[in-house]
């Protein structure tokens, strides 16, 4: 295979899955190997969020049997979910961001709104006649469409229905579209977000953090990427893993600046510009 082309390359996009981001011979680090030099890693946040989902549809309703089927008896209902009619429904309150929704694709659309009326527990004749998307595991999104479209449309809902839309509502959706509106690189890496921070004192202990990470690494050598343990009970974003502890090691979008161009940014407090 030829590599020519990946010379200029700065960051790799891609989806979570390990043979994409595990830290011994995968696919980024055997690149990163190739090159004689990290990338910075902007891994599918979507993808992520998806995963508590999925297990949770599991451990409530049973597993998959096919590329669009379950074995459940949710999972059954999902394909004949659009046809129910609408029937009373206990609402579920979500706190969704602000976004302009012709930006979003038709199923993206569909669960914006449909949190919306679940949340108001008032659905609209538009709505209730719009389709809620293929099913397919490859795409969960029309999976929880799905799920709500069978929510609204159910009498004597049962417990595990209950606790799925419930989850949708709260913890899958509303971060669905946070990642949505803030796609930029800066919010997947902890010291990219501190630099632009509006707080001066963050930003400014990123940029030291960044020289103390720069001094220790190893010149010749591809540093070892593996992600920190994260402390459940921080407070705040940037106390999230332990400096102590964990392995720093300097973003590769920062690279390109000089210590003397970062250290003034330090005397001067002024924000380093990251190119996204």
């Amino acid at each position: 295979m030829k590599f020519e082309f990946c010379f200029s390359l700065v960051a790799i996009e891609c989806d979570g899955t390990t043979v994409n981001t595990g830290h011994k011979n995968e696919v980024i680090v055997l690149l990163e190997k190739h090159l004689k030099r990290p990338l910075q890693w902007c891994v599918c946040l979507l993808h992520v969020n998806e995963l508590a989902f999925r297990h949770l549809f599991s451990s409530l309703d049973g597993t998959t049997t096919g590329p669009n089927s379950f074995s459940g008896s949710i999972g059954k209902r999902l394909d004949s979910s659009f046809d129910f009619k609408i029937e009373a429904f206990e609402p579920i309150l979500t706190d969704l961001p602000d976004l302009n929704t012709d930006l979003l694709s038709t199923n993206q659309k569909y669960l914006y709104q449909m949190c919306s009326a679940i949340s108001a527990s008032l659905v609209s004749p538009n709505l209730a006649i719009k389709g809620p998307g293929k099913l397919t595991h490859s795409r969960w999104l029309t999976c929880a469409n799905r799920i709500f479209r069978l929510y609204i449309g159910t009498a004597d809902q049962a417990e595990n229905l209950k606790e799925l839309a419930n989850f949708i509502m709260k913890a899958y959706a509303p971060p669905w579209f946070d990642i949505k509106t803030k796609s930029s690189c800066e919010y997947e890496n902890i010291l990219l977000a501190m630099l632009q921070d509006d707080a001066k004192h963050i930003r400014e202990l990123a940029l030291r953090k960044i020289l103390k990470a720069r001094k220790k690494s190893k010149k010749t050598k591809v540093r070892e990427f593996k992600l920190p343990e994260l402390k459940i009970d921080a407070s705040s974003y940037h106390d999230s893993i332990d400096w102590a502890i964990e392995k720093i090691t300097e973003p590769p979008l920062t690279m390109k600046y000089s210590e003397i161009e970062i250290s003034n940014d330090i005397s001067s407090k002024c924000r380093l510009e990251i190119e996204k």
